[in-house]
């Protein structure tokens, strides 16, 4: 699993207080529902899951306020993603390609 979908998992955890296997049984269904790989899936692209899927994955799950919890997530998953200045990620080296820099 990539690192992103690992935090992804941990903070589903803490901030909904759910099991680590609630938390991952979860995170798998909106990663699936949103076509996304769990080893690949960035920090960007889960945080868009967490506001736009998680809000209601967690009022199902019967987790009071699920739209504060996701977007709790959605920041927490934002500052983990890599910096504008990391060169190194595969969205800059395809930016810088294309010739944006």
């Amino acid at each position: 699993m990539s690192e992103a979908y690992d935090e992804f998992c941990r903070q589903i955890e803490v901030c909904a207080s759910l099991t680590d296997l609630q938390a991952m049984g979860t995170a798998r269904i909106l990663v699936k529902e949103a076509g996304l790989d769990a080893k690949t899936a960035t920090a960007a692209q889960l945080a868009v899951v967490a506001s736009k899927l998680l809000p209601r994955q967690l009022e199902f799950l019967g987790v009071k306020g699920g739209e504060a919890v996701a977007a709790k997530i959605g920041v927490a998953l934002t500052a983990h993603a890599p910096t504008a200045g990391a060169k190194s990620a595969p969205e800059a080296v395809f930016r810088r390609l294309g010739g944006g820099a």
